[in-house]
Formats: C-alpha cells, sequence, structure tokens
C-alpha cells in the first residue's frame, strides 16, 4: 500500500533492486599435471586377487526344500539324500536340506494330524445313530 501524501524525505535515495556485480576475474590456464607411470610394487605387499569362487549349492538340497513344502513325503525323502550326499561331495546346501527336512516333517505331521481327526470324526459321525425319520 503506498500512500499518497508520502512525500520521501530530501536525500534520501532509493536502494537499486539488486546490487551490481562485478564481472568476474579472467582465469588463468593451468598447467596440465605432469603424466607418470604407474610406481612399482612395493615391497611385501602381495597384488590383489581374486575372491574364491562361490560354493555350489546341491540341486538336491534346494528340491528338499521346494517339496518339503509341496509334497512333504518327497521332501523327507530328497532331504536324507540330500544330506548323506554332502557330506561326500563337498557341495554347499546342507542349511536347505536340513529346513526342507524340518518343513516336510512338520507338514506331514500335520496332514497326518488332519487325516486322523477326520477319520475319528468319519467314524463318530457314521455311528451317531442316524434314524432317517428326522426325530
Amino acid at each position: 500500500m503506498s500512500d499518497p501524501n508520502f512525500t520521501p524525505q530530501p536525500g534520501a535515495e532509493q536502494p537499486a533492486a539488486y546490487p551490481t556485480q562485478q564481472p568476474a576475474p579472467e582465469l588463468q590456464g593451468y598447467a596440465a599435471a605432469p603424466q607418470q607411470g604407474y610406481a612399482a610394487p612395493q615391497p611385501g605387499y602381495a597384488q590383489p586377487g581374486y575372491a574364491a569362487a562361490p560354493q555350489k549349492t546341491s540341486i538336491m538340497a534346494i528340491l528338499a526344500l521346494i517339496f518339503g513344502i509341496v509334497f512333504a513325503p518327497a521332501g523327507i525323502v530328497l532331504g536324507h539324500i540330500s544330506l548323506k550326499q554332502l557330506k561326500t561331495s563337498g557341495e554347499g546346501g546342507a542349511g536347505l536340506a536340513k529346513a526342507g527336512l524340518i518343513i516336510g516333517y512338520i507338514f506331514f505331521a500335520l496332514w497326518l494330524m488332519f487325516f486322523v481327526i477326520g477319520l475319528v470324526g468319519g467314524i463318530i459321525g457314521a455311528t451317531a445313530g442316524y434314524s432317517g425319520y428326522g426325530y
């Protein structure tokens, strides 16, 4: 809001919207760094080598884990076979084989428990004395 009756004081100047800037000084060219070859290796230090190759994982152990979830009896069998093979082959995957065995046994126990409960429920339901007359 500007006041129409406002008069600036004598000698007061309005500041510029933006201060003026001095031009940037010319940059002097830099001389290129001298090129040097690689230094000789320090005595007592070995050259960096390659990391060891990753250990191969047993396919049988992977299948034990998969079948332990999908079809428990096959997972149990494959888990035992793969653990026996891993003792002699030197491959990796013992954790996968053990996990396949554990999961296979748990799923098989659950399946067996549901089967027994269903069988007992069916026998009890069949012998409950259904008369067919509705009373």
